[in-house]
């Protein structure tokens, strides 16, 4: 019965981490194929709309969300899902560095 409801908790945390990575990276490509225009370079200076800054909150949202989830998960002791677990957590950070870095 243990085995059980610990598959269960794992099958939801890597559901979740699938649904939240889709979610992330479909908002870096909402990113990238906004800032045609350089949109996110001048982010500061007041003249933007939602539209604008949704894929930008989407990330953010999105970034936490794979965080929050990989923090639950690193809570079970199971190998393979500990090296998941790390790799994920180093695509989102650098991820999210880089698109940092490069547009705002």
């Amino acid at each position: 019965m243990r085995d059980e409801k610990l598959r269960q908790y794992v099958k939801f945390i890597v559901g979740s981490l699938y649904r939240g990575l889709i979610l992330f990276i479909l908002s870096i490509g909402a990113i990238v194929i906004r800032d045609q225009r350089g949109l996110y370079a001048e982010i500061f200076s007041m003249e933007w709309n939602i539209q604008d800054l949704f894929p930008v909150f989407t990330l953010l949202f999105s970034a936490c969300y794979v965080w929050y989830y990989t923090c639950k998960g690193s809570g079970i002791m199971l190998r393979r899902l500990q090296i998941w677990i790390g790799y994920t957590r180093a695509v989102v950070l650098t991820s999210t560095v880089a698109i940092i870095l490069q547009y705002f």
